[in-house]
């Protein structure tokens, strides 16, 4: 009876043995699947975190991006708009330059109509101004000259190679005797427009007519006797 008695006792310790390891092991697992999935949950967290990080990254490239296209958009516009504007200038111009003839008019201020045209200049006129007595008109022209006009007539009296780069403006003295000339080289010049005195001076001295170097030379530029007969 007793041997039955110390069998059963060791069967149920063997069984409650068997039980412990069977609860060890399981505890085991459970404690291996916690820090597995406490590692895939910190694997998580990083690949979420790093998604902020990099999206928010993105995000800002991105913004830069478009932040670089509007300002090239707005550089090309800007370019664009000074190409446009200097065409138009360039075609305005070209239009003006054509437009020109190169005459001198004058007109009656009260009925708007044509009264004569000082024609002679070979490029485009830029001012022409009256003399003090209002008799001779002066101009400047881009062909290189200043011409002085009989206002009556509309014929040209005085032909003055001021400047072969051009003239710019002309304008009378006080007494109406000298010019003073502006060209594109950057000098003022003074011209005398009543050289009758030096005229006389050499024709008396010369007792002939002047030569057509001496015209040349003088600044004379009509063609009619300068020396009485």
């Amino acid at each position: 009876m007793r041997s039955i008695r110390l069998a059963a006792a060791q069967q149920l310790a063997r069984a409650q043995q068997e039980r412990a390891e069977s609860q060890a092991r399981s505890a085991r697992q459970r404690r291996r699947r916690a820090v597995y999935l406490l590692g895939a949950l910190v694997v998580a967290v990083r690949a979420a975190l790093a998604a902020v990080v990099f999206g928010q990254c993105a995000a800002q490239s991105a913004a830069q991006a478009n932040q670089n296209l509007s300002v090239a958009q707005a550089a090309q516009a800007t370019a664009q708009g000074e190409a446009d504007a200097r065409a138009t200038q360039q075609a305005v111009a070209e239009a003006n330059l054509t437009r020109y003839d190169k005459t001198v008019r004058l007109w009656n201020v009260a009925t708007g109509q044509e009264i004569r045209q000082f024609i002679g200049h070979s490029d485009v006129v830029w001012i022409a101004v009256f003399s003090p007595d209002g008799k001779l008109l002066a101009t400047a022209s881009h062909d290189g000259t200043v011409r002085v006009w009989d206002v009556a007539s509309g014929q040209e009296l005085r032909r003055y190679a001021a400047d072969a780069l051009g003239v710019e403006n002309v304008t009378w003295s006080p007494d109406g005797r000298l010019l003073v000339s502006v060209g594109d080289d950057g000098t003022a010049k003074l011209w005398d427009v009543d050289y009758q005195t030096t005229i006389a001076y050499l024709c008396n001295h010369l007792q002939r007519d002047l030569t057509e170097a001496e015209r040349l030379q003088y600044k004379i530029m009509d063609t009619t006797p300068t020396c009485g007969q």
